[in-house]
């Protein structure tokens, strides 16, 4: 199952989602291929945590300024309709406070 918490300033997903065997896990690469795209939306000097190893993102801000807060409502959206359609392996909880 995949564990993610997203907070107002960042993410951390844990785990893999075991829909299908490695490397047909598609909900595993729809999860993999957001995260890194909205992570590349922001400039580095603003990343205070970017830890990314094999089924574990831990990614926040040092600031969230109003297009950031738009970014991150963004990756909000995108995780939670992959989660919508697979809960049976994806945990999210939404949490208001920073990390």
């Amino acid at each position: 199952m995949i564990n993610i918490t997203i907070y107002s300033n960042g993410f951390l997903i844990e785990g893999h989602a075991n829909s299908a065997k490695y490397g047909n896990d598609l909900v595993c690469a729809s999860i993999s291929s957001i995260s890194q795209g909205i992570i590349n939306c922001f400039p580095n000097k603003n990343i205070k945590t970017l830890d990314i190893k094999n089924g574990y993102i831990n990614f926040d801000l040092y600031k969230v300024s109003k297009k950031d807060k738009i970014i991150l409502e963004t990756f909000y959206v995108l995780i939670d309709s992959i989660y919508k359609d697979h809960q049976k392996y994806i945990s999210l909880v939404i949490r208001k406070e920073n990390k």
